[in-house]
């Protein structure tokens, strides 16, 4: 039976890496908001092959 401790790290080891996208997200949003841009007008600036 596993403890407390080893599923919290599980569950860390398995949200980390969408919180971090989540965070990107979010930080690209208020970026965009602030220069008058859309979502997807500030994405295409930073990542012109991924959107």
């Amino acid at each position: 039976m596993e403890s407390f401790v080893q599923i919290k790290a599980q569950v860390d080891k398995t949200c980390e890496p969408l919180l971090k996208e989540l965070a990107i997200l979010l930080a690209v949003k208020k970026v965009a908001s602030q220069r008058g841009l859309t979502l997807k007008e500030q994405l295409h600036i930073w990542r012109p092959f991924d959107v």
